[in-house]
């Protein structure tokens, strides 16, 4: 990103913008052992930035955010593991909205600022075997 604002300059949605079912039934009951874990990888190429997890909508109650040096991977590849179930305290449904966004955090952050995705997956545990960390605790609510 070479601007600065508070707002989205990048998403990844991972549902689809039509009726998605495999999306919609993350939270049920029973899936995933109860226990959803999206997995990401991550490089922020050493820059700072605020990365936000949108779940059930896009009002501030159904996001969360990391942020600055919480998302800095340094100018590493990581993989991160979020639970997925009680992230959003509330939400039993994807309903249809499960995004990822990147905004500079502020429009006095600096720039550039870089930020690079890759494999999306949700399994029933942390991929600890492969190097994931879980980052759910690192996140804060983005009122």
């Amino acid at each position: 990103m070479n601007t600065s604002t508070s707002s989205t300059v990048a998403r990844a949605k991972v549902h689809q913008t039509s009726t998605s079912p495999t999306v919609a039934n993350i939270l049920d009951s029973g899936n995933y052992g109860d226990n959803p874990v999206l997995h990401f990888w991550m490089n922020t190429e050493n820059t700072d930035m605020a990365f936000k997890i949108y779940i059930g909508g896009t009002s501030s109650s159904n996001r969360r955010s990391l942020q600055g040096s919480n998302a800095n991977t340094g100018g590493n590849w990581k993989l991160h593991a979020v639970r997925l179930n009680g992230f959003i305290p509330g939400q039993t449904s994807i309903n249809n909205v499960l995004e990822l966004r990147i905004t500079p955090g502020s429009s006095s952050a600096t720039v550039p600022a870089y930020f690079n995705f890759d494999w999306f997956i949700v399994t029933d545990r942390v991929l600890t075997e492969f190097g994931a960390v879980d980052v759910t605790d690192d996140f804060n609510p983005a009122g």
